[in-house]
């Protein structure tokens, strides 16, 4: 009886390739969100980065398992709280500017200076640059 509900609301999910940008940003900026409770969403916020943001982190995760002595996966490097942006709410969300396959979407939050976060067109779907 719950296997129907949940198949329902499964197929219910919007598929990330029909994401608006902005859409994209929040989808990260909630898993990061959630990742202080539930640190699997690490991984899913991670699934939201472009290929170079992901090699960055990658890089930087290998460091850091050769000096800590034990592997240590890439998007555990990204850590709720430490990101630029990490102050800004998911309604914070004020405009976005697209550009083809690039989008920035800028974020404000009451006393804090605003920010322009990039977006890629990359795989069928909009994603975080990081910047790294």
């Amino acid at each position: 009886m719950l296997l129907p509900l949940l198949l329902a609301l499964a197929a219910c999910a919007a598929d990330p390739g029909e994401l608006s940008p902005k859409q994209a940003l929040v989808a990260f900026l909630t898993a990061l969100d959630r990742s202080s409770h539930a640190p699997e969403q690490l991984k899913v916020a991670y699934d939201w980065l472009d290929a170079q943001s992901q090699a960055s982190l990658t890089r930087r995760a290998e460091l850091a398992a050769s000096l800590a002595g034990h592997r240590i996966a890439a998007w555990d490097m990204l850590v709720a709280g430490r990101s630029s942006f990490s102050a800004y709410t998911v309604p914070a969300v004020s405009h976005v500017r697209n550009e083809g396959e690039r989008a920035f979407v800028s974020l404000q939050v009451e006393g804090k200076p605003q920010i322009e976060v990039a977006m890629k067109g990359e795989g069928g779907r909009w994603r975080v640059v990081l910047g790294l």
